[in-house]
């Protein structure tokens, strides 16, 4: 990361290697561990490998704990780039748009240039024609964007208005100001453009002077797979038959690296693999929580089982005090009942000994029919 801040790219994945084997895939998210796979994923970037770059960023979009930082973003429009280059376009168009809607890049004009320039592209692949112009004005008027991009953009509209409505003058005059801009400066990819004009104009021999030179300029693969192409047509059609064979040779090694250089298939696997491994995250995490809230539950259940238990005891301890207060009051009743009796031997007292005993009997039934309630309330079907 030191490296990459101070523009100094990395020669080997090596480094990058050593800190997501340390981290390796975390079942948490673990910002550490993003930025490993982060860095891993910017080598393969510029190693140009585009198959790796994207299983680093989708590793590290996955385990980033906020989604709101810098290298997120820039994650997202890695991605968008690895899958442009591959011609999907459709998850391009995906990623370029979160990277545009992040609050990162919106606070931030030169972002939301860059972010124009690469939708620009997408849709113009996408034969959106309309949508990409809209992209490329937005990214020339912006007042952040470099001068680079604004110059790039007025090629790119050149190969809009050439490709919707093969609109020659229109194209021819965006490419004229584009050259202007650079300073007479010419592009393969410019020239190859200018080429493929002359050819609509039935001009051949500037045609093939264009392709030429864009041989020369150029050290894109698709820029010369298509020159090479073309000088191939045109060399028949000018029987300038001495490079011909070169011409095609060039244009078959081309074409077959440029097919081999698609890993579609390949993406395709790793993003499957991503999905299934993402979904057992979450579900291990669910099952976790399940688990946690499981454990929970169980010791809310034995703590209110304990507290129930106790008020049960204190209960049963209450109504053990109140059966020895009622003893206590009954041996009292007997002992004022037997103490009148002695001393009041009078005919009239013959008729108390039937009342006392009476009341006696009322208050033991009283306690006898408390301890019953007390009992089937209380200790009725438990232990």
């Amino acid at each position: 990361q030191a490296d990459y801040k101070r523009d100094i790219p990395l020669v080997s994945d090596s480094l990058p290697r050593l800190a997501t084997d340390y981290y390796g895939n975390p079942r948490r998210k673990s910002y550490r561990a993003a930025m490993a796979w982060y860095s891993l994923g910017c080598y393969y970037t510029e190693a140009k490998n585009d198959e790796a770059g994207i299983e680093s960023y989708l590793h590290a979009v996955s385990l980033f704990p906020d989604t709101l930082v810098r290298y997120y973003a820039l994650s997202e429009q890695n991605l968008g780039t690895h899958y442009l280059v591959q011609d999907m376009y459709e998850k391009a168009q995906h990623y370029f748009s979160l990277y545009k809607s992040h609050p990162y890049c919106q606070e931030d004009s030169l972002l939301i240039c860059y972010a124009d320039y690469f939708l620009g592209q997408t849709n113009q692949r996408m034969l959106r024609f309309s949508e990409a112009a809209r992209c490329f004005h937005s990214v020339i008027s912006n007042s952040s964007s470099p001068a680079k991009y604004r110059n790039y953009s007025l090629f790119q509209l050149a190969k809009n208005a050439y490709s919707e409505d093969h609109d020659l003058a229109s194209s021819l005059g965006y490419l004229n100001l584009f050259t202007e801009q650079m300073d007479g400066r010419t592009f393969g990819a410019s020239l190859a453009l200018k080429g493929r004009i002359f050819q609509d104009l039935q001009l051949p021999d500037s045609a093939y002077d264009c392709f030429l030179e864009a041989t020369r300029l150029s050290d894109d693969d698709y820029t010369l797979c298509f020159s090479y192409q073309q000088l191939n047509t045109l060399s028949a059609e000018l029987n300038r038959y001495d490079s011909l064979q070169v011409f095609f040779q060039h244009y078959v090694e081309l074409s077959q690296k440029l097919n081999d250089s698609f890993r579609q298939e390949e993406i395709s696997r790793i993003e499957n693999d991503h999905t299934v491994e993402s979904y057992k995250r979450k579900v291990i995490s669910y099952v976790r929580a399940a688990i946690a809230l499981f454990l929970l539950l169980l010791l809310g259940a034995v703590l209110w089982m304990v507290i129930r238990k106790k008020r049960t005891l204190q209960r049963a301890v209450n109504f053990h005090a109140d059966i020895q207060e009622n003893q206590q009051r009954e041996l009292e009743l007997c002992v004022t009942s037997n103490a009148d009796s002695e001393e009041d031997p009078s005919p009239v007292a013959d008729e108390e000994p039937a009342a006392q005993p009476a009341a006696l009997n009322e208050v033991l039934l009283t306690i006898r029919r408390q301890r019953m309630d007390f009992y089937r309330t209380h200790f009725h079907g438990t232990d």
